[in-house]
């Protein structure tokens, strides 16, 4: 993802619709997922709609004429890597566990990709962590421990290390994808990594033998309708709104996502799945979402824009 400006923002009451928006979409993708799942939609396949959507997000910036960077091999590279990270390896090893473990206790495990790509951003030397982010990345990996040994039962131990895997992969994707050549307009740079993702897990699918397994008479209505939900909602909406969010609010409400939707996602797959929520899934949620917060807030140290951003003085 390129930079973007932030020329002008809205007052807080104009923020909240696009925020509760993308907090909701993205809360219920995951349950949706389990759905699909769970109604006989293989979990692979259900990656290779990012391809589709990508290809209509490309299509529509290039006819609105923001084609800069489509044909420039810097690019796709930068794409490639961002796509393969975040969506074969993110959303390819979280699909594949959550058919295994409740979609709740997935999504807030997903939480701890913020952590991750602090401990990675701090290590490759390019975002350092304060002594305030090693102590919330601590009390989140806590939580991580907390909520896995109590979600042992439920599934075992490798789907767990899969959706500790995703976060890791995504969080490794979107670093790059930030460090990376783009494409400048953020929404035809995101358009490019969904393509090159979901044909890789389009591909992952073929190469697993999804494709010969389908009997598309074997899958519920609700399983279909979910997916539909994922490619519309999530892929189609959900993401260039959070993209118009990073344009017009400041990064860390832009981002609040990445602990809200998770608890979203609990809340849902308790109320709709009737999935189990005792207290020590409830602590561990608590830890890795507090956690993610204080990061958020307090993980990194100043950096003259930062305070500039606040009209404090920069020295």
């Amino acid at each position: 993802m390129t930079a973007v400006t932030h020329t002008h923002r809205p007052a807080a009451p104009a923020l909240l619709a696009p925020l509760l928006a993308t907090y909701l979409i993205f809360g219920a993708g995951y349950v949706a997922a389990k759905i699909a799942v769970e109604g006989g939609l293989p979990p692979l396949m259900l990656g290779a709609r990012f391809a589709v959507i990508g290809a209509i997000l490309v299509a529509i910036r290039v006819a609105m004429g923001h084609s800069d960077g489509l044909a420039r091999a810097a690019a796709w590279g930068g794409a490639t890597a961002a796509g393969l990270g975040m969506l074969l390896g993110g959303q390819g090893l979280a699909v594949l566990a959550i058919a295994d473990l409740p979609a709740g206790t997935v999504a807030l495990l997903m939480a701890s990709t913020p952590l991750f790509a602090a401990l990675i951003g701090h290590v490759a030397g390019f975002a350092p962590v304060a002594p305030a982010g090693f102590a919330a990345i601590a009390l989140g990996m806590a939580g991580v421990g907390v909520l896995g040994a109590a979600s042992l039962g439920l599934g075992g131990v490798v789907p767990i290390v899969l959706v500790l895997g995703a976060a890791l992969a995504w969080a490794f994707g979107s670093t790059l994808g930030e460090r990376l050549p783009q494409a400048p307009d953020p929404i035809l740079a995101s358009g490019m990594q969904m393509v090159v993702g979901g044909a890789a897990l389009a591909a992952a699918s073929w190469t697993a033998g999804e494709f010969a397994r389908l009997d598309p008479a074997a899958i519920t209505g609700d399983a279909w309708a979910a997916l539909a939900f994922m490619a519309l909602a999530v892929s189609l909406v959900g993401f260039p709104l959070f993209v118009r969010l990073t344009a017009i609010a400041p990064p860390a409400i832009a981002n609040s996502f990445a602990y809200v939707a998770p608890a979203i996602s609990a809340l849902l797959a308790f109320v709709l799945l009737g999935e189990r929520f005792g207290v020590l899934q409830a602590a561990g949620c608590a830890a890795i979402l507090a956690s993610v917060v204080l990061l958020l807030r307090f993980g990194h140290p100043d950096t003259p824009v930062d305070r500039a951003r606040r009209g404090r003085p920069t020295r």
